[in-house]
């Protein structure tokens, strides 16, 4: 059985985290079109890809991925509430879940998230887990 620890998710887009407390973040974001794909892609690809790739571990990236994949497949989580929690600079898409799509549509790119047999997991959300096992760079 593998598990999947919603945490990791926490991680993703990390350069935007707080941004809606960052008032020359939310200036610079202040227009931006949050349901058009190919400016919030340009985003993703321009801010969160670099930081992924160049501040974590390369089992920590891979954990990533197949967390996300886990739960854009399950579709079980609140994605508006996650995007929320995390105060970005600028609104999630009229459909929330459509930007973690797009993100994993930048990182991951050519690969389907489609996992066939969701039973061969199980959740959990522990966010310590991350600090015990050192992912980062």
């Amino acid at each position: 059985m593998k598990v999947i620890n919603l945490s990791y998710l926490y991680y993703l887009t990390a350069p935007l985290v707080g941004g809606a407390d960052d008032d020359e973040m939310v200036k610079h974001y202040w227009d931006i079109d949050h349901n058009d794909e190919n400016t919030i892609k340009e985003v993703i690809k321009s801010v969160v890809k670099p930081f992924f790739e160049t501040n974590y571990s390369l089992l920590f990236r891979e954990t990533v991925k197949e967390t996300l994949a886990y739960h854009l497949s399950a579709n079980k989580i609140d994605f508006a509430g996650l995007f929320n929690g995390q105060l970005h600079p600028f609104d999630h898409p009229t459909n929330p879940k459509l930007f973690y799509v797009w993100i994993w549509e930048v990182l991951f790119d050519g690969e389907s998230y489609g996992i066939l047999n969701l039973d061969e997991y199980s959740e959990k959300d522990d966010p310590n887990e991350i600090i015990r096992l050192n992912f980062f760079k």
